[in-house]
């Protein structure tokens, strides 16, 4: 559900200015935290344009894409993570990526279509990655429709071509199973299986159902099933887009933080030089020049020469956790001071809670003169604008409740490790912050007690983990189900 916010001042101004230029250039600096995400929502909303934010990295990414989601709704809200591995490695990458990735895709193009908004989080990595065109994705996706008229064996036929497994029963991405006129397959994009019911040649009916219970939940009229496998849809060189093609003109690329996304290009570039799977960095930014480009940072940095730039004075927002009489003095300025306050709640029983303790001290958003507001979502960081008289802030600035950030799906291929014999120099390891690395066995470092877990990523960078911490990795399985 989206939140409504004033538009910020500057929002009006690099607006206007990127209308003006059609396409065009901006530099705002001073956003502070949230805030940089704020800006870029309003003025792609301004522009009626879809939105793509650039971030460094992953963290970075699925951190703006809590952002937009708190700002601008779920509904049209993605992140599109990057390949851990790419097409020509011995792994596949793991079943979850490529299922984001592949959902992502179908929705843009189909929001393409109907000219739907879009706001869309990825990390410069995936930028740099090539995707399928749509022209690829659109010919090799299978499209069934109630009524439709299907010869059963040759649609087994196409998605076993398509990658998918024939299974006695499915259970998870990538299967299918045939039962007399019934198909199950669970599409490689989905969160759960369909059945499909055939009369004779025709599509009687097409159900969304849990795999563990057997039981529907859900009738729907069309399905599309995409390809199983991404790497399949890239072999073919003369069929590969990268990310911006799935935009169209009218589209703001905001770059958070544009030094820290450089430098992480750059790198990215230098590791993995002349990969058939990579566009240049440089054709990224050419392609920056069809669409309305939006450069947000914190902190002002060398201006860029004929670039406007726009100041947008923000602060961070005080943490008073333990002090919460320091937030109630606060609260009290901003009510004389004729800001409107947005206080972001992580679920609706804090948000009940912190209804409870606002009524507690004589407020009533909503009611009272003073324009506080209460909404659901999740903050990297609140923020306060003395010039747009906005403040807005989580649980975590007043009481210092922190959150876990959403469990990413991407390793629901792993195997937990329960000893150190689950694991031997060589295996490929994940962990929850940094990604996949092959582990290389323990290692002892002298002034240091315990033994450390030695992970080695992809340039030789190492990381050694404390076996204390174990609960961290997991045992990587790629989307075929083995070990290479």
């Amino acid at each position: 559900m989206s939140q409504d916010f004033p538009t910020l001042h500057v929002v009006r101004d690099a607006a206007a200015q990127l209308r003006a230029g059609a396409p065009g250039r901006v530099e705002v600096v001073g956003p502070w935290g949230s805030g940089k995400s704020l800006v870029a929502a309003q003025v792609a909303q301004q522009l009626g344009a879809r939105l793509l934010v650039a971030a460094s990295g992953r963290i970075e990414a699925e951190a703006i894409y809590e952002d937009l989601a708190t700002f601008a709704g779920t509904d049209h809200c993605l992140l599109f993570p990057s390949w851990e591995v790419l097409p020509s490695d011995l792994m596949s990458p793991a079943d979850d990526i490529v299922a984001e990735r592949m959902n992502t895709l179908e929705k843009l193009a189909l929001w393409l279509e109907k000219d739907e908004p879009a706001y869309v989080v990825a990390p410069v990595r995936s930028l740099l990655q090539h995707v399928a065109s749509r022209e690829r994705l659109r010919a090799d996706t299978v499209s069934l429709q109630t009524g439709d008229e299907h010869d059963l064996d040759e649609l087994v036929g196409r998605l076993s071509k398509m990658g998918y497994a024939r299974e006695l029963m499915v259970e998870q991405r990538g299967e299918m199973s045939v039962r007399g006129g019934i198909l199950d397959v669970f599409p490689i994009s989905g969160e759960l299986p369909f059945r499909i019911e055939f009369f004779g040649d025709e599509i009687e009916s097409i159900r969304r159902f849990e795999p563990e219970t057997q039981r529907s939940v859900e009738q729907v009229e069309v399905l599309h099933i995409l390809p199983r496998s991404e790497k399949a849809l890239l072999a073919d060189a003369q069929h590969v887009s990268m990310l911006l093609d799935y935009f169209p003109e009218n589209t703001v690329v905001a770059l958070d933080e544009p030094l820290a996304v450089v430098e992480a290009a750059r790198e990215l570039e230098a590791q993995f030089q002349g990969s058939p799977y990579m566009t240049a960095w440089d054709d990224v930014v050419a392609r920056f020049d069809k669409v309305h480009r939006l450069d947000l940072a914190q902190v002002a940095y060398d201006r860029q020469k004929d670039v406007p730039r726009y100041t947008q004075p923000m602060h961070s927002v005080a943490s008073w956790a333990g002090q919460v009489d320091g937030f109630w003095d606060q609260l009290k300025q901003w009510d004389l001071d004729g800001f409107t306050v947005t206080l972001v709640c992580n679920n609706t029983g804090e948000r009940q809670r912190l209804l409870e303790l606002l009524a507690e001290q004589g407020y009533r958003p909503g009611e009272d003169r003073f324009d506080l507001r209460i909404a659901l979502g999740r903050l990297r960081g609140g923020f306060s604008s003395d010039r747009d008289k906005l403040s807005v802030l989580s649980e975590h600035e007043i009481f210092g409740r922190r959150y876990v950030r959403r469990v990413r799906r991407r390793f629901e291929a792993g195997q937990t490790i329960t000893a150190f014999s689950d694991l031997r120099a060589g295996d490929y390891i994940v962990h929850q912050q940094h990604g996949i690395g092959r582990y290389l066995g323990l290692r002892r470092f002298e002034g240091k007690s315990g033994d450390f877990l030695a992970i080695q990523y992809a340039g030789g960078d190492k990381l050694y983990l404390p076996v204390t911490h174990i609960d961290m990795v997991q045992k990587y399985v790629g989307g075929d189900g083995s070990v290479p």
